[in-house]
């Protein structure tokens, strides 16, 4: 089955990129091992890695050169300490055994010996920016839905008239929904627009929450349903409205009749655009008209994927044989957008004509798609990512659909991670960077605009289905009012936030000590904190030594254990808007640390004298606290990229020795005494 070689490839590359270093080859040449054995210990590197990190002496002093992983093994390994031979030598037999009956099973699994290996997250969408570009082969339909929300014939004695856009994923939905929201001829037809994402996940109070917050423009701190409706309806009372529901699912008539309560004090001629999968949902709201996509002509279709390929509306100019081979893979594309959209992506990386043939003739075109028949289309493009953009895109795995994320705090996560490789002169942030935009530029990150004026991005479901395929049990995310189910290989976990969030919800992640991410995830807009339980940061977190990426941001919390310190892998720590009034001088062990965020926590008066031991610090956010003073030591912080002091009243000067942040990049002052003082 290609499907074997296509994921199994891509997970090959990635071991190998971690091992095939110089230290490990020179091992390998001075112990005189048998060469052979380097793809068995590819595998085991990689599944050793925890107890590789465990066992390792830490200092809080930084080496004279950062080292890759695997040098800093093969040191360990060939040094006189021999605990690690006795934590990992049985596990070691073991694992070998399991891959030689792997190797003996390859007919089994369908493999094929010698497999190429390539070379080469809050709601979802809250405005409806499109480029006009974009859109192919759809006018007809653009004109028709225009047509409908302007007839007066719509409403046919109903409050309010609408119209449903109905076709399977990737056919364009939202992008033709987006255009007709934008559309010169409705201007001036409606008091407000509003763009609201359902999700499959129908959740009531969650969209009505979004609603209200973009009809005022101001965050919402309600918490009851029934107040936020009687406040909405009151914002829409006597108006005329246009509301697009996008990506809606539920067929429940209960859930609609409940989330339309506030819609009943519209003006007349409010219209509300469905987008859906489901011809049910038209149905349940009011028998709306059903404007359905069908599949894109092949004229269309090359027109979109060469506006891609080529960055231009047209290929004149371009190579002949180009052309015709790109005609072809539109053809294999079945008349869906999107996966033109991504492979005109792809292939624009390389307008090669045997890149474009190795594309046409790959084999992952003929893998069954089952009820989805753009995953073959996504996989190849999945399968011509370089190794280190697979990885930095399977973690995207861990955030629920529809999910905003901004580039900078990913590229925080994914150097946390240890998703980002760089030689020693260059700076890990551009890497991650250069990853972003890559990833955007391929199609696999869309960039939309919020309603603040802000960037920030988002992944298509069907992208986010392909990641969470890839990634298996490795990546996790935990809907809201919902107990934490994880599974014992999971690494990668983020869940929704409760009001409260109690010991019992988190008990399952005593069978997860390999857990690297631990992620608590809200509205963009949510300024309320959320109460956790103190069991959690003091009995639960402290037993996961794994962990690399941490975020306990906006609970009620008022400090953190002094446990916190034995957590010597952690690079990420996110406490901001929090209670916390002292940190716990074990902090500053924690010697790997490369991201501390504190902003927001306005009863903080001070930082730890010793920070300075955090020689692998980068970033550093105490914006809006009230810290006095910075610590003297913070001037020996060597490769302190990033200080943010914005809205730090208390502190009025900056220490001495600051003119020795030699890495120091962005020094944020803004409102501060400092700046009153310059």
């Amino acid at each position: 089955m290609p499907i074997g070689e296509l994921f199994l490839g891509a997970f090959l590359q990635v071991l190998f990129d971690r091992i095939a270093s110089k230290p490990v080859l020179d091992f390998f040449q001075r112990d005189g091992l048998d060469k052979s054995r380097l793809s068995y210990l590819e595998t085991i590197l990689l599944t050793l890695e925890p107890i590789a990190e465990k066992n390792l002496p830490s200092s809080v002093e930084p080496e004279p050169k950062s080292q890759s992983w695997s040098a800093a093994v093969c040191n360990f390994v060939s040094s006189p300490f021999n605990s690690f031979e006795k934590a990992v030598a049985s596990r070691l037999n073991e694992i070998i055994q399991m891959l030689e009956n792997m190797a003996n099973q390859i007919q089994v699994l369908g493999l094929a010996a010698g497999a190429p290996l390539s070379t080469a997250l809050q709601t979802r969408l809250t405005t409806s920016l499109v480029k006009e570009s974009e859109i192919y082969g759809r006018k007809e339909e653009k004109d028709h839905i225009i047509q409908l929300l302007l007839s007066q014939e719509n409403e046919q004695g109903r409050a309010m008239g609408g119209v449903a856009i109905i076709g399977m994923g990737g056919m364009g939905k939202t992008t033709l929904a987006r255009s007709v929201y934008n559309d010169d001829r409705l201007k001036g037809c409606f008091h407000l627009k509003l763009w609201i994402y359902v999700s499959n996940n129908f959740d009531v109070v969650g969209v009505t929450r979004s609603a209200l917050e973009k009809v005022t423009a101001e965050p919402c701190n309600l918490h009851s349903l029934e107040t936020m409706q009687v406040e909405l309806s009151e914002k829409l009372r006597g108006r005329k409205f246009l509301v697009v529901l996008d990506d809606a699912w539920s067929e429940r008539i209960e859930d609609w009749e409940l989330l339309c309560c506030p819609f009943n004090t519209w003006a007349q001629g409010s219209r509300i655009i469905v987008i859906t999968r489901n011809e049910g949902v038209a149905d349940i709201m009011g028998g709306f008209p059903k404007v359905r996509l069908h599949k894109l002509s092949n004229e269309d279709g090359w027109s979109l994927l060469s506006r891609y390929a080529f960055q231009s509306s047209s290929s004149t100019g371009a190579d002949s044989q180009l052309v015709k081979i790109g005609q072809k893979i539109v053809e294999k594309c079945d008349g869906l957008p999107l996966a033109m959209k991504i492979l005109g992506s792809l292939l624009r990386s390389k307008l090669e004509r045997k890149h474009w043939e190795k594309v046409l003739s790959s084999s992952i075109w003929d893998l069954p798609g089952g009820n989805n028949d753009i995953l073959p289309a996504l996989s190849l493009s999945y399968c011509f990512l370089p190794s280190r953009l697979k990885r930095c895109f399977t973690y995207c795995a861990m955030f629920p659909k529809g999910y905003e994320f901004e580039k900078e705090n990913f590229v925080l996560l994914w150097m946390a991670g240890g998703f980002l490789d760089s030689p020693n002169i260059i700076v890990l942030e551009e890497v991650g960077d250069e990853c972003f935009m890559e990833l955007l530029s391929r199609s696999f990150f869309d960039e939309v605009t919020r309603l603040d004026g802000g960037q920030c991005y988002v992944i298509h479901d069907l992208i986010h289905d392909l990641a969470k395929f890839v990634s298996g049990d490795f990546c996790a995310h935990l809907e809201k009012n919902k107990p934490l189910k994880i599974a014992e290989r999971a690494r990668h976990i983020s869940y929704e936030r409760d009001d409260y969030d109690d010991f019992v919800r988190f008990e399952a992640l005593s069978k997860a000590k390999s857990v690297r991410s631990f992620l608590p995830l809200g509205s963009f807009h949510q300024y309320e904190q959320d109460y956790l339980s103190d069991r959690v940061p003091s009995e639960i977190l402290p037993e996961l030594g794994a962990l690399r990426v941490l975020s306990l941001a906006r609970y009620k919390i008022n400090e953190l254990p002094t446990a916190i310190g034995d957590l010597k892998q952690l690079r990420y720590l996110d406490v901001s808007s929090t209670n916390i009034i002292v940190l716990p001088e074990s902090i500053c062990t924690l010697c790997n640390l490369q991201t501390l965020l504190l902003s927001g926590c306005e009863r903080l008066k001070k930082l730890p004298t010793a920070i300075g031991n955090l020689k692998q610090l980068r970033h550093l956010d105490v914006s809006s606290t009230f810290i006095k003073e910075l610590p003297v030591s913070i001037g020996t912080l060597c490769n302190l990229q990033t200080l943010l002091l914005k809205w730090c009243y208390g502190v009025q000067k900056l220490p001495d020795d600051m003119w020795k942040l030699s890495s120091l990049r962005c020094l944020a002052i803004d409102r501060s005494r400092v700046e009153e003082m310059l």
